[in-house]
């Protein structure tokens, strides 16, 4: 009996079967065996991406979002890119060096990460002052890379946001400080709403 031992690396960005064939041959005569090997690969690079966002805001004022991406994986990640599109009742405020924001799509990268680093982006828009109070915005974000992956189920996430309602009413009644029995008086309303939320069916 004779034992040989043969050692390799595998590639870290390696995904699927190894399969690998040994063969032995003699000069003498008789019968050769072949053994052949599969072997599952764990490894490879696997982006999973987590996002928070403000959970409740009054109408007109700010959401942050936050992006983080991590690779849980054993293979580095490169030029992975985030996109985020964002509702329609939002514009776009400010977003963390590396983003860029059209046409209400926001795009974080390309950026290259090593086997279990991770990395964070925030966006801040800021809700339309008419929005429905009580109504839920929700935003979702996917990340992506041309390296393969173990896993492409974790690459996006969303996150909710409640728009909470508060309008605040003022009435300001004007009239003269004199008159005259017999004529006519005029009184003049002025109401304002200091918001920040639109306030509906009003009544003086």
């Amino acid at each position: 009996t004779a034992t040989i031992w043969i050692n390799g690396t595998v590639s870290a960005s390696a995904t699927g079967t190894l399969n690998n064939t040994a063969t032995v041959t003699s000069s003498t005569p008789g019968s050769g065996d072949n053994d052949s090997t599969a072997t599952p690969l764990s490894g490879g690079a696997d982006l999973a991406l987590v996002k928070t966002a403000t959970p409740t805001v009054y109408a007109g004022e700010d959401i942050d979002y936050t992006i983080t991406v991590y690779n849980q994986g054993t293979a580095d990640i490169t030029n992975a890119t985030v996109t985020d599109t964002l509702p329609v009742s939002v514009t776009f405020s400010s977003a963390s060096v590396g983003c860029s924001h059209a046409a209400g799509v926001v795009t974080c990268g390309t950026f290259n990460l090593i086997a279990g680093a991770n990395t964070s982006y925030t966006i801040t828009v800021t809700t339309a002052d008419d929005i429905v109070p009580g109504s839920s915005l929700e935003n979702t974000a996917i990340v992506g890379s041309p390296t393969p992956e173990t896993d492409v189920e974790n690459n996006q996430d969303d996150a909710d946001t409640s728009i909470l309602g508060k309008a605040d009413l003022g009435l300001l009644k004007s009239g003269p400080a004199n008159v005259t029995a017999g004529q006519q008086i005029a009184y003049t309303l002025v109401i304002t709403n200091a918001g920040p939320s639109t306030a509906r069916s009003v009544d003086v």
